[in-house]
């Protein structure tokens, strides 16, 4: 089941959401680690306008934030971008409306979101294996990965659909 949403509080080892804090680091798709403990892995997306440096975030609008059962809604002030997000049982609908001024906009999509404490006391990473593949015309974006931590190995599936076909992948 799906239960996307906002993360932007915690550390590098745990993030959830947090109305306090105004950076947002990602749309997390799964939240299957629960409420502040990224132990069993998450796929990001987010969505900007230029470049990112340092750790990819942005400025949360929480003056025009809306969340309701199903929907969810946030503008991005620095990222020149409004985010909606609508949910059934399997399957998140985003819709990313970019400043049309401010340049092209761009999807950040984190295979490897998480926190990197289970890679030092395994000595190993959590992302076992990644496979994706872009679809010719660029607007289908499919994936599977094989994660692990301090659970047992698991897998997640993707399939992202965009109605422009991306420029560069």
């Amino acid at each position: 089941m799906l239960q996307p949403g906002p993360e932007c509080g915690g550390t590098e080892y745990e993030q959830y959401y947090d109305i306090r804090r105004p950076r947002v680091w990602g749309f997390a798709q799964t939240r299957a680690h629960g409420s502040g403990w990224m132990v069993l892995h998450d796929l990001h997306v987010l969505p900007y306008v230029g470049s990112r440096k340092g750790r990819p975030s942005c400025m949360a609008d929480r003056k025009r934030e809306v969340s309701e059962p199903g929907y969810y809604s946030l503008h991005f002030s620095d990222c020149k971008v409004q985010t909606e997000i609508t949910v059934s049982k399997y399957v998140a609908h985003y819709r990313f409306t970019f400043d049309p001024q401010d340049g092209k906009g761009r999807i950040l999509i984190d295979e490897q979101a998480g926190p990197s404490y289970w890679d030092a006391k395994a000595g190993e990473g959590r992302l076992s294996s990644a496979e994706s593949a872009v679809s010719d015309d660029r607007r289908t974006l499919t994936g599977h990965l094989r994660v692990r931590s301090n659970v047992p190995e698991r897998e997640v599936f993707y399939k992202m659909e965009f109605s422009r076909g991306a420029a560069s992948v």
